[in-house]
C-alpha cells in the first residue's frame, strides 16, 4: 500500500490491543474536509492503549485510511508516533465502518411471530432467535417481547405491536449498534445502553433519532396517524412534515401525519405508591397510588424481577388495581400517569417480594363481628385445594399470647371444650409439607350465650293474676304474651316490661301465657313453658239460680 509523500507509514507489526470506550459525547465539531463548516455530530471517545497509533486505529475502526489525517487535525496531534497510552481521541461516528449484525429475541410471552426477509415465511417468535434487517415482527394482543441489539440496547415491544427492522448493523470493533426500525402499530420502549449507538424509529407521522438512552414511541391505537414520543433521559430528535424538534429528558411530543411535532410538553410526575409494602403476604395483591394532578389515566406494568416482559400491563382511570396473577417471588411494579394528550409520564417503580402462598382457608363461622348465642362456639372454615392441615389461633387480645394455638389440625371444624363469654379474635393459616402460609384476616366475634328460659311463678286471687320470674340482669327486658289458644294465634295481650313482674285482671275464659327475655341488642331468648290459667270459678249460688228459675216456671 502506498501513501502520499506527506503521510507517515503505519507500523508493520501491531500489538494486540483492547478497546476501551466511555459514553459518547455530542458536541460541535469541524467538518473533517472543510475547516469552516460547523455541524453537530456524535463522537466516540476512544482511549489509546499500548501499541496504538493513528494508522492502526484508522484501519481498524474507520471506513478507509483517508481518515487518519483528519483524525490528527481533529484531535490536534502533533506527534502521532508518540501517542501516550490512556489519552482520549475523539472520532466522529460517521467515520466508523459498519457491518451487518443481528438482533436477539431476549424474551417473549404470548402469541408473537416474525416474517423472515430471507424466505418470506412467517415463523414463531422464540427466545434466542436471531433476526436480521428486513424481518417484520408481529406481537399479538396477548403478547410482549424484548429484543436485544448488538450493543446491549433493549427494545420492548408491547401488545398489538408491529415493527420492521429496516437496518441492523454495528460499528466494527466498537460495541456500538447502528439500527433503524419502522413502527407500523403499537408501542415500544427503548433503552439505549451506549450513547454512541445510532438508533432511529420511524412511524407513519414521525421519525426519531436517538441522542439519548431512554425513550418511548407509540402509535395511537384508534388514530394510527398520530404518534407519541416520551423522553426519559438524554434527548431525541423528532422530525415530522419537514420540521425538527429536539425533545429533552422529561418532555414529550405528539406528531400528526402531515404536521410538525407539537411543542415539547412536560411529562407528568411519577405517581406515589401507597400499597403494597415491599414485602407482602396479602393476596390478591392490592396496588394503590396517589392521584397525579393532570392525569387522565394510569398505566401499571408488573414484571418478574430481572425480566423485561410484563405479566400485567393495564391502563386504568382508577388509582388502584387488584390482581391475583402474581405468584410468590420478586416482582417489579412500574407505574406512570397519562395526560390528556396520551403522553405517559415519569415512571415510579417499586420492588415487591410476595410471600402469600399457600393461601389461608376462608373462615365460615363465626362470621366477622358476629355475636354467637351459644354456650360454646363452633369454628368452621373451607379447605384450600391441596392443603390438609391448618394452624388455628384464638385470641382475646391481639396484643397478647393466643388462648388457643394448635398446628397440624386435620379437619375443618372445631369446638373448644370451654370458653367464657366475651370478645375474641380468631385466624387460620394453611400448612403444606414445606411451609406455612400467611394468616387469614383477623375475625372478631363475641360469645354471648342466649338468655335462658324464664322460670315463671304465678299468684293471685279471683280477680287478679300476678306473674314473677328471676331477674335476667342489667340491660335486659321482658316480653309477656296472653292468648286464647295454646298456639298464640289469638293474642289478648303482648307487653314489654322493664321489671320481671306482670299483673293483670284475671281473664274470664281459659287463657294461656308465656314469657321470654330480650337482650339490649334486641335478641330474644326462648319462651318459657306455656302455662294455662283457668277462668274465675262460678259461685255455688249462681249455679243454683238457673235451676230455681226452672222450678218456679214449672209450678
Amino acid at each position: 500500500m502506498k501513501y502520499a509523500a506527506d503521510s507517515l507509514p503505519p507500523q508493520r507489526a501491531w500489538k494486540k490491543c483492547v478497546l476501551r470506550f466511555t459514553a459518547l459525547t455530542a458536541l460541535l465539531t469541524l467538518n473533517p474536509w472543510q475547516s469552516g463548516a460547523a455541524a453537530e455530530e456524535a463522537m466516540l471517545r476512544y482511549f489509546v492503549v499500548p501499541g496504538d497509533n493513528p494508522w492502526s486505529i484508522t484501519e481498524r475502526l474507520m471506513h478507509g485510511m483517508q481518515y487518519w489525517q483528519p483524525l490528527l487535525r481533529l484531535n490536534k496531534i502533533d506527534r502521532p508516533r508518540q501517542l501516550p497510552p490512556g489519552s482520549a481521541l475523539m472520532i466522529p461516528v460517521s467515520w466508523l465502518k459498519t457491518e451487518a449484525a443481528n438482533v436477539r429475541v431476549k424474551e417473549v410471552v404470548g402469541s408473537a411471530s416474525y416474517i423472515s426477509a430471507a424466505d418470506g415465511l412467517t415463523k414463531p417468535l422464540q427466545s434466542d432467535a436471531l433476526l436480521s434487517a428486513g424481518d417484520q415482527i408481529n406481537i399479538g394482543d396477548d403478547a410482549t417481547a424484548v429484543i436485544e441489539y448488538a450493543d446491549g440496547s433493549m427494545l420492548f415491544l408491547g401488545r398489538n405491536t408491529q415493527v420492521i427492522l429496516k437496518r441492523v448493523e454495528k460499528f466494527s470493533d466498537t460495541g456500538l449498534a447502528d439500527s433503524k426500525l419502522e413502527l407500523k402499530s403499537g408501542r415500544t420502549e427503548n433503552r439505549i445502553i451506549k450513547r454512541g449507538t445510532r438508533f432511529e424509529i420511524t412511524t407513519p407521522s414521525a421519525s426519531t433519532a436517538v441522542r439519548g438512552t431512554d425513550f418511548r414511541t407509540s402509535i395511537d391505537s384508534e388514530e394510527t396517524k398520530l404518534s407519541r414520543i416520551e423522553v426519559l433521559s438524554g434527548s431525541v430528535a423528532v422530525a415530522g412534515s419537514g420540521r425538527n424538534r429536539n425533545i429533552a429528558a422529561g418532555y414529550g411530543t405528539t406528531v400528526q401525519q402531515g404536521e410538525p411535532p407539537t411543542p415539547p410538553k412536560v411529562l407528568l410526575q411519577a405517581p406515589k405508591f401507597e400499597t403494597p409494602e415491599e414485602y407482602s403476604r396479602k393476596f390478591p395483591v392490592e396496588i394503590k397510588w396517589q392521584t397525579v394532578k393532570g392525569a387522565q389515566k394510569y398505566r401499571l406494568q408488573i414484571r418478574a424481577d430481572g425480566s423485561g416482559i410484563s405479566l400485567l400491563d393495564e391502563v386504568t382511570t382508577r388509582t388502584g388495581v387488584s390482581t391475583d396473577l402474581l405468584g410468590d417471588g420478586r416482582w417489579r411494579l412500574h407505574l406512570r400517569a397519562i395526560d390528556s394528550a396520551g403522553l405517559e409520564g415519569v415512571e415510579s417503580t417499586r420492588s415487591l417480594l410476595l410471600d402469600a402462598q399457600p393461601q389461608p382457608p376462608l373462615t365460615v363461622a363465626p362470621d366477622s363481628a358476629q355475636v354467637v348465642r351459644s354456650e360454646l362456639p363452633t369454628f368452621e372454615w373451607t379447605r384450600p385445594v391441596g392443603i390438609s392441615r391448618i394452624h388455628f389461633q384464638l385470641f382475646q387480645d391481639k396484643q397478647a399470647a393466643p388462648l388457643l394455638d394448635f398446628k397440624d389440625f386435620p379437619g375443618n371444624r372445631f369446638t373448644p371444650e370451654a370458653l367464657a363469654p366475651g370478645d375474641y379474635i380468631w385466624r387460620l393459616a394453611s400448612q403444606s409439607d414445606t411451609e406455612e402460609g400467611p394468616y387469614s384476616e383477623n375475625q372478631p366475634f363475641t360469645l354471648k350465650p342466649a338468655p335462658s328460659e324464664p322460670q315463671v311463678s304465678s299468684e293471685g286471687d279471683e280477680t287478679r293474676i300476678r306473674l314473677r320470674w328471676p331477674n335476667a340482669g342489667e340491660g335486659r327486658t321482658y316480653q309477656v304474651q296472653f292468648a286464647q289458644d295454646s298456639e298464640f294465634q289469638s293474642i289478648l295481650q303482648d307487653q314489654h316490661l322493664e321489671l320481671p313482674l306482670w299483673e293483670a285482671e284475671r281473664p274470664a275464659m281459659l287463657s294461656y301465657f308465656r314469657v321470654r327475655t330480650v337482650e339490649s341488642d334486641g335478641y330474644t331468648g326462648a319462651w318459657s313453658t306455656t302455662q294455662m290459667i283457668d277462668p274465675v270459678p262460678t259461685p255455688w249460688y249462681q249455679l243454683l239460680l238457673p235451676t230455681a228459675l226452672l222450678l218456679l216456671l214449672a209450678l
